[in-house]
């Protein structure tokens, strides 16, 4: 992420000139990695299509380099989990609104309502 406020401008303006999303500072996502099968727990790794895997989320930037990655939860759970156990989650929920200078873009469905719109705090 940005680290100062000259980065967060500058990272802004490459986001609104490629998809003329303002204020844009990241995107994030989940995605499914297969894996074989465990023997201990296997259950919890059979995703929603009833494949193996690792539930993965990533946060990237305009120029697609992933600045941040969870790699901690089996497939069956399910990404909002994953975003509302995060480090990305709790500084949002943190950050006062005054300081907050960007939004990351994300689709996820926490507490019954979606979220496509996350604010982040720059340093």
């Amino acid at each position: 992420m940005p680290q100062t406020v000259v980065e967060a401008a500058t990272v802004k303006e490459f986001f609104f000139n490629i998809a003329g999303f303002p204020r844009g500072i990241g995107c994030v996502d989940g995605i499914h990695v297969a894996i074989q099968g465990p023997v201990v727990n296997e259950h919890e790794y059979v995703n929603r299509k009833g494949d193996y895997s690792i539930n993965v989320q990533l946060l990237c930037n305009a120029d697609l380099v992933i600045m941040d990655c969870v790699v901690r939860w089996p497939g069956s759970v399910h990404d909002a989990w994953i975003m509302r156990n995060s480090n990305l989650f709790r500084r949002m929920e943190t950050t006062a609104p005054g300081a907050r200078t960007g939004v990351v873009v994300a689709c996820v469905h926490i507490h019954q309502r979606q979220r496509c719109v996350i604010p982040w705090i720059c340093h």
